[in-house]
């Protein structure tokens, strides 16, 4: 059993938080809603910061952060790779313009 942290949350509860967070940022991108380069700045400031994940989390952290590198580029293959490992299956949805 893992042991709380010093603000009062659990372990589980922040996993869930970083994941949510991890979701929701991979989505937005995706969707278009946030640009690679403000995806990349988000990774690195919670590198920057230091931050509190599982390794599988923190293996997405670490590559998100690097997406704007040459030779680190990400593809929708390997987005979609780190949402299925964080539990979730990308659907393609069309909408005309």
């Amino acid at each position: 059993m893992k042991t709380s942290l010093a603000h009062g949350l659990n372990w589980n509860t922040v996993e869930e938080f970083m994941k949510t967070q991890l979701v929701s940022q991979i989505s937005a991108y995706l969707e278009g809603k946030i640009s690679l380069k403000e995806m990349v700045n988000w990774a690195e400031e919670l590198i920057m910061e230091g931050f509190e994940a599982n390794p599988v989390e923190s293996e997405i952290i670490y590559k998100l952060g690097v997406a704007d590198a040459e030779n680190f580029e990400l593809s929708w293959e390997d987005l979609a790779g780190m949402l299925k490992r964080l539990g979730y299956r990308v659907r393609l949805q069309l909408q005309a313009v």
